[in-house]
């Protein structure tokens, strides 16, 4: 395991330089370094492997900060490194265990209960309001499929594209969705088609356009 050779301080620079556009706020790169310590620590709480790609969390090394960051890797690394340090041996607990601490970059104006993604029943993790992120910059996103490519994923056929039976959850995301009587979990649907989120509609034309 990859991990087991890095110390947690410079494996979490790498985690937020991966998870974190290193420009934000410093605020925001603390708490980011808060989550990334506490998700790991849970992960190593119950016995899970921690590697150093996105299957747990993301990592860069110097090489790719380096790439990445040109001219402002210095500045950047020194940013990020402070921030970790800042927030050394702090953790969240809930109970006084340390939690799960799943998180994205965005959502569309609430969160989702860990039930209907994770199917981990979690107190901590149930659907709130976050609305001000409606405000974001590119809270919309089109992803364009010709016809042929959107049912070739799928792996249905493509005569005619019925789409019947869309279940939602409260916080507006695809629980449950029937295409040519092929039904897919919502977070099956947004893995297959690499969407940024499960909360999506589909316009279909003379191709298949996804608004999530």
């Amino acid at each position: 395991n990859e991990f087991q050779n890095i110390d947690m301080t410079e494996y979490l620079i790498g985690v937020l330089a991966c998870e974190m556009p290193a420009s934000f706020e410093e605020e925001a790169l603390k708490a980011q370094a808060i989550a990334s310590r506490t998700f790991t620590y849970y992960l190593k709480s119950i016995g899970k492997d921690i590697t150093t790609d996105i299957s747990t969390q993301c990592m860069y090394n110097n090489s790719q900060m380096k790439e990445i960051w040109n001219e402002d890797y210095e500045k950047y690394y020194l940013k990020i490194k402070n921030a970790v340090e800042k927030t050394d041996n702090l953790l969240i607990t809930y109970n006084g265990k340390i939690i799960s601490s799943y998180y994205f970059a965005m959502s569309n104006g609430y969160t989702e209960d860990s039930m209907l993604v994770f199917n981990e029943n979690k107190d901590y993790l149930k659907s709130v309001s976050s609305l001000d992120e409606i405000e974001n910059r590119n809270f919309e996103k089109n992803v364009t499929f010709s016809k042929q490519e959107f049912c070739k994923k799928l792996d249905i056929n493509c005569e005619n594209i019925i789409i019947n039976n869309v279940i939602r959850s409260k916080s507006n995301r695809v629980n449950e969705i029937t295409i040519n009587n092929k039904t897919f979990k919502g977070t099956e649907f947004r893995k297959i088609l690499n969407l940024r989120s499960t909360d999506f509609t589909i316009n279909i034309s003379n191709e298949v356009i996804i608004t999530t």
